[in-house]
Formats: C-alpha cells, structure tokens, sequence
C-alpha cells in the first residue's frame, strides 16, 4: 500500500514491527525481503513517485571544503532513490578491499568477502544478472573481440556487468519494485514523508520514534520494534546529527564519528595509451557489449599483489575509445560541459538527467560510428580508492532548509596517497603498454601537481559517514550495522563501508541490505 503523507492526519501515531526511513536500493531491498511475512514494513520516503524540484531542494549542501558539485542532482530525492539515475554498473569488492592493510589508515571490515558472497549472487538475482565471476579472456573469445596483450600478473582486465546496452538502460528501483511495494499487504510506503527527527528514550539505549513532516505542514509519528535508517551517504549523517534532543552532538555519535570519513571514488580524466598505427580498436572496454553472460564492459586494473606491492589505494581505470577527429572533438566538448553544468544550481534536476543520459548516447554513438581511418586512442578515466581520512566529513550547517532543518555542510578532502595511487598505477601501465609493444602510454599527471588533483571530481558515490567496526571508538556501526550503543536501530547504504575498493557501490548496497534483512529476521524471531 502506499500513502501520500501529505493527507496524513496531523499528530498521528503510526506503530508497525519495522521502519525503514529512504526508498532508495537497501530501503527497497530491505522492504521486498519482508512482503508477505506477517510482520507489519513501514517504508518512509521523502520525495513523491516522480521527480519534484521543492522537494529536490532538500538535497542541497553548504560546501567548505574541496569543491564537490552536484550532490543536489546526484541524489534524485524520490522513489528509487539514487537508482532514479544510477548507471548500472555492478561489480563486487575485491578480497583485498575487506582486509585491514598496513598502508590504508583505518582500512579493514569487521568480516571477509566470503561473508558475502552469498549476499552476492542474491543481489545479483534481485537484478537478474548473471554469474559475475565470468572470466574476460572466454567472454572476449566468445564474441570475436580482442583484448588487451598484458601480463595478467602486472595490469589485468576486469570485467563488469551492466544492464543494458547503454549506461541509462539500468533498473530504476522505483518504478520496477513499486507494484510489488503496492500490492504487499504488509508494507505501507509514504511518500513525500520527510524524517525530521529519530526520537531515542532518555533512560534507555531504545529508539522511541521518528518525527515526519511534510512540505504542506503536516506532523506525524511513526514507532516501531526496529529501525532502519537507508537515506543515503551524506543523509544517513545529517539526520544522526540533527537528532541531538538526548545526545547533544547527535545520536550514535558517543565518540564523534558520525559524519566523518566521507569518502567518494575519485574520478581523475588522465592518460592516454596510443597504439601503433594499424590497430583495430578494442570495443569491449569502449562499452557495453552482449554476451551470454549479458552485457559486459571491460576495464584495467592492478592485480590485487600489485597493489600490495606498491602500498596504493586500489584502482581502476575505464577506458574510453577515441579518435582524433572532429567527432571526438564535440565528445571533449560533452565532457567539458558536463563539469560546467554541475556548477549551476539552479539547473533544472530533469534537465541534468536528460542531458547525462543524451550526453551518454551521444558518445556512445560517436563511439561506434567515427571514422577507422585515424589512430585510436585509448583515454583513461580513472576510479581511485580515497583513503579514509576522518577530517574528511559531512557537518550540520547553520543554513536551514524548507523544514527548518540543518542543512547538511561537507568538507571534502583528498590526500597525498590519494594522487600516488594514480602516479603509481600509471607509470605500471606505461611500462606494461611498452613492455608488450602494443604501443606506448602518455602519462598526462605531472608530478608536481598539486596533491588536490586539480581537475579532479567524485562519482556521485557517498561512501563512509556512518562506517562499520567492531570497536565503537573506530565505527558508528558494528558488524550487523547496528548503531553502536543503541539497541533497535540499524543503517543500510553505502555509508558503513570502512574502505570502499574502486568497485561501484550499489552492488554491495544491495548485498549488504539482504545480510541486513536476514538478521532482523533473526532478530525477530527472539
């Protein structure tokens, strides 16, 4: 069933088993696991069924630190959440990504990937894909398309499933899952219902209820046996933060980590492999392409040893196909504008989708229909694991928003390892590009550019605010994504990972939140 909160009667009282606060993939995920099974789901989501600009508005940040555009337009504030614009792009954190390393300061989860792999291939159901352990080299064979000729032991070719043909043709969660939400008797779903507050018992370590409001001024609550708060990276934080009534600098947030190590994918346009004349291009890492498998795209990366070798974040890098032409000079021209348009604030949040989803096409098209007659050009787009670094942060602002609420305030900041994980990674390709005669590679990061990265930007991937450990002194959460020091709240999203890998998180959002979903059955079984 699904409300509109906006006819809720003021003050009233809504008592269910569980309440999830943010429709998005883990809220979604979280709700279909318990449909049908007797326990009574509240889902609680901010905006409506479509995009709606006052509510978007909602989204907006003060920024303090590193220049961070966009998270207003990143963060679609409506059913389906991120997925409302999210690309598709699934692929799993590596080993390597969950371990506790020497050279990544507060690196380590409290479990291995063996914990969730099961999680995994559930995840992987949930959004119809197939096995993701497909081996490149028989995928390539498969359809007659070459690969790069490197040594696998010195820069290898990962793969990533996606769920179409073009970047845009992703499941948008909000209008695949809406008639399973709708038709679950079990599972009420308010839309344009803004948490304004998580109440917890001042006596007990016991979260009492949530305060909702709408736009149009209504007032209501919600109780429940067990919440979960999947709002999202920067959210997750502003909402702990601004529920200070009993904990004065926000609940959970005993040992004031509630905010810090945000962390993004660097995403840093840098280097260039130049073939030698004659090559035919490589078009599985240009983009999607059908296999039995679905649709797969390649990309470069460090073997896991390598990346213990040399003691850098881990790393990849999407390769995009070019050539010198005019065709591939309006494709410059795309990529210029779209770091312009993030600038405006005023944009219209539907102009800027259907500007990244043409933009996308666009190339795509250019892609696969320029002209062979000139060299290829192979241009990396690089996704760098930020190390977690606890002054990088989410913090309340003294702007207020249409609730009369803090807005939320972020400070992004990257390191000196961050730009080494990219200047190492790139001079290992160069050598390998060389060493193999497929050509040689234009290493374009000068080593006396500044540590920020000038030109450098974040994916949209709001990771860290909220991060997992065991010890309540190192993670907000612990190890089933309970908050520590409170007994019946627990957080879903993207923003528990300690260390985030170079792997697009939605995948493991989802995997997390079915992990997360069979404990609260557990719990529910008590």
């Amino acid at each position: 069933m699904m409300i509109d909160a906006r006819d809720m009667d003021d003050d009233r009282l809504v008592e269910t088993d569980i309440c999830i606060i943010g429709a998005g993939a883990a809220g979604i995920m979280i709700a279909l696991e318990f449909a049908h099974s007797g326990m009574d789901i509240c889902l609680l989501e901010s905006g409506g069924l479509q995009v709606d600009r006052r509510t978007q508005r909602l989204q907006a940040i003060h920024n303090v630190g590193r220049k961070y555009n966009g998270l207003r337009f990143l963060r679609p504030r409506y059913f389906g959440g991120a997925t409302n614009l999210w690309g598709g792009h699934c692929v799993p954190l590596r080993a390597l990504n969950f371990e506790r390393v020497s050279w990544i300061p507060y690196s380590g989860w409290p479990f291995g990937i063996e914990t969730l792999r099961p999680y995994y291939a559930r995840a992987q159901q949930h959004l119809d894909l197939g096995d993701n352990d497909c081996d490149p080299a028989q995928v390539a064979a498969e359809l007659g398309l070459g690969l790069f000729p490197f040594s696998t032991d010195k820069v290898e070719t990962v793969m990533s499933r996606y769920m179409g043909q073009t970047k845009f043709d992703a499941r948008r969660f909000g209008s695949h899952y809406r008639g399973q939400i709708a038709d679950a008797a079990n599972i009420t779903a308010y839309i344009y219902a803004n948490v304004a507050a998580i109440n917890r018992d001042k006596d007990t370590p016991h979260v009492r209820d949530v305060a909702v409001r709408t736009l149009t001024g209504r007032r209501f609550a919600v109780k429940a046996k067990h919440y979960v708060l999947a709002a999202g990276g920067v959210e997750n934080a502003r909402l702990l933060l601004l529920s200070n009534q009993i904990q004065g600098n926000g609940l959970g947030n005993d040992h004031d980590l509630v905010g810090r190590f945000f962390m993004e994918h660097i995403w840093y346009r840098s280097g260039k492999i130049l073939p030698h004349n004659g090559h035919q291009p490589l078009r599985i890492y240009g983009a999607p392409q059908q296999s039995r498998a679905g649709w797969v795209q390649c990309h470069l990366a460090l073997p896991e040893a390598v990346v213990r070798q040399y003691r850098i974040p881990d790393f990849r890098a999407e390769i995009t196909i070019n050539t010198p032409s005019a065709f591939d000079k309006l494709v410059e021209l795309a990529h210029d504008a779209r770091k312009n348009i993030m600038d405006i604030d005023a944009l219209d949040t539907v102009a800027l989708m259907a500007f990244q989803k043409y933009r996308k096409i666009f190339k795509q098209f250019v892609q696969a229909h320029a002209p062979t007659k000139y060299p290829v050009i192979y241009r990396l787009s690089n996704f760098v694991e930020q190390v977690p670094n606890p002054d990088s942060r989410i913090r309340l602002s003294e702007q207020r928003d249409a609730l009369d609420l803090p807005k939320a305030t972020i400070d992004w900041r990257i390191s000196a390892l961050d730009k080494q994980g990219i200047g190492v990674a790139h001079r290992l390709i160069a050598a390998e590009v060389e060493r193999s005669g497929f050509g040689r590679m234009a290493v374009e990061m000068p080593e006396n550019e500044p540590e920020i990265l000038y030109g450098a930007s974040g994916a949209g991937h709001h990771m860290g605010t909220t991060r997992m450990n065991v010890n309540p002194r190192w993670g907000v959460v612990d190890e089933n994504c309970r908050i520590h020091g409170l007994d019946n709240i627990y957080i879903a999203g993207s923003s528990v990972f300690p260390t985030s890998g170079f792997a697009n998180p939605t995948l493991t959002i989802i995997a997390l939140a079915l992990r997360l979903a069979d404990h609260l059955k557990g719990v529910a079984r008590r």
